[in-house]
């Protein structure tokens, strides 16, 4: 991904201090989606994890896209992807599906929200998260997201020059907060659903628009973030100004909403996600080398993608187990940071059981074996 690519040696900067900077990044960025998502505690504050932290993640991961990538074959390049993004990609879904099925939805059949069980069996295969078509695990959007994101970057990164490649994204920009912007009051009705529905391009074709923006410019700044200028040249105006960009655009905004394409005011949506970035990337690197970040960044793709399925077990353990009101758990901080701590603390052994036995479920390649020793 992703959320936890390979870095490439690209700058002068040591290559370990880099690798745990990144990991840094993804853990801070990890750790702020998870303790916002558990819905347990609302603060003014998770506005400013709402305005950045998605389009954080295609920016990482374009951060580590090589040049090399002008010379790769389109049929290797696809058959990679999909490997790494489409095979995951569905097998978390079923797997989400049944445990969705079996133990989530039987609790929540009275709400009126509840989806009918075959709209989240259809959403896996139209590959749009919110308005129930992801009810199992909305998490999953993404990595049909970026596998788009990625394809579309395999073109734009053939354009004859990166003046070129701005201003294709630049249109991107335009063009995927244009369709969200002119559809955004039209909804639709289908008689198996009970609540309308927002019209959506499949498999996130609409939200890719936007993240090929941060994906891209991911890959145009990376020869600049990835080396000792990005924390030496111009240092202060620098984060000065990403903090000012950071705040105003937040702050003058309304809600981001990533999923659902509700991005507010356009200029400020793209100020405050580029102003939190920055932030944030400057920030990581000032942390010094920490194990527990260390791993949890390389544990944030598993973490991502499975949180949802955690959250419910935790709820039922901490209610049924311990007879803790449910109403005790709502609007304390205490109680999304238990969530959030159990949560990583659940998923990182199953991270490394994963890499160790499937990495292509968490976006890895199987490392090549060994050469035998001559005789």
């Amino acid at each position: 991904m992703t959320l936890n690519p390979t870095p490439a040696a690209a700058t002068p900067a040591p290559a370990n201090n880099r690798i745990l900077w990144i990991d840094n990044i993804r853990a801070l960025g990890i750790l702020q989606v998870l303790f916002v998502h558990t819905g347990r505690f609302r603060a003014d504050w998770f506005v400013y994890v709402f305005s950045f932290f998605m389009p954080l993640f295609f920016f990482l991961s374009g951060l580590f896209v090589k040049d090399s990538l002008r010379e790769k074959p389109f049929g290797p390049f696809l058959t990679d992807k999909f490997i790494r993004r489409l095979v995951p990609y569905f097998v978390f879904n079923g797997v989400s599906y049944l445990f969705w099925l079996l133990l989530i939805r039987p609790m929540d059949a009275g709400l009126p929200d509840t989806p009918p069980p075959i709209q989240p069996l259809v959403g896996i295969f139209y590959g749009v998260g919110g308005y129930g078509w992801l009810q199992h695990n909305i998490s999953l959007w993404f990595l049909i997201c970026l596998l788009v994101t990625e394809i579309a970057f395999y073109g734009l990164i053939r354009l004859p020059s990166k003046r070129h490649l701005i201003a294709v994204l630049g249109i991107c920009a335009g063009v995927g907060y244009g369709i969200f912007f002119l559809t955004k009051d039209l909804t639709y009705q289908l008689s198996w659903i009970p609540y309308p529905l927002q019209y959506r391009l499949p498999w996130c074709l609409d939200l890719m628009l936007t993240a090929v923006v941060f994906y891209g410019a991911g890959y145009l700044c990376r020869n600049y973030v990835l080396s000792d200028r990005f924390t030496q040249w111009h240092r202060g105006w620098v984060v000065g100004g990403a903090i000012a960009a950071y705040i105003i655009g937040t702050e003058m905004n309304s809600t981001v909403n990533f999923i659902l394409g509700n991005y507010g005011n356009f200029a400020y949506f793209y100020l405050g996600a580029f102003g939190g970035i920055f932030v944030w990337l400057h920030l990581s690197r000032c942390i010094p080398p920490n194990p527990v970040l260390k791993i949890i960044g390389q544990s944030s793709l598993t973490i991502y993608l499975l949180h949802l399925l955690i959250f419910p077990l935790i709820t039922g353990v901490l209610i049924l187990g311990l007879n803790i009101p449910n109403e005790a758990l709502k609007g304390v901080w205490w109680a999304a940071t238990l969530y959030t701590g159990i949560t990583t603390a659940v998923l990182i052994p199953l991270h490394y059981l994963l890499v160790r036995y499937t990495p292509w479920l968490v976006g890895q390649r199987r490392p090549a074996p060994r050469p035998l020793p001559s005789s």
